[in-house]
């Protein structure tokens, strides 16, 4: 017997409690991802407004998309921050690791000032209430 055949027959008699586990991601994946994208994909062809019913138009929808000139303007704006934001933000975000990775002065306070987005709203959740933060850090 392979080890092919072994882990498949492993994978057919083993627990079936492990598909509880991935059902709430499934679910998510059907609604938020897989509907929405099937969904998408059925409107390209319609003409609908919501209040009437879907009216069948094929690719006249595509045409009328390649007939706006505010669609060309769109896409050459897309195009032209990602070729400004891209490069500029692995710059940015480079030149920033090297800054807080290297023995410069003051690294303590660029790491708090770059971090403290990230633990203030967790540090005001604990200080909200009757509680003080005196009695939180027990100073």
């Amino acid at each position: 017997m392979t080890g092919l055949n072994r882990i498949l027959r492993r994978g057919r008699t083993g627990d079936r409690g492990a598909y509880w586990f991935i059902l709430p991601y499934v679910i998510f994946f059907c609604a938020f991802v897989a509907y929405p994208l099937i969904f998408s994909f059925v409107l390209v062809f319609h003409r609908w407004n919501i209040v009437t019913p879907m009216e069948w138009i094929g690719l006249k929808n595509f045409d009328r998309l390649i007939g706006d000139a505010l669609f060309y303007r769109s896409v050459l704006n897309t195009l032209t921050f990602l070729i400004i934001h891209i490069p500029l933000q692995v710059v940015v975000a480079l030149a920033l690791a090297l800054l807080l990775n290297s023995g410069v002065r003051g690294r303590g306070l660029f790491r708090a000032l770059y971090f403290l987005p990230v633990w203030s709203p967790a540090w005001r959740s604990r200080s909200s209430g009757s509680r003080s933060i005196r009695s939180i850090t027990g100073y």
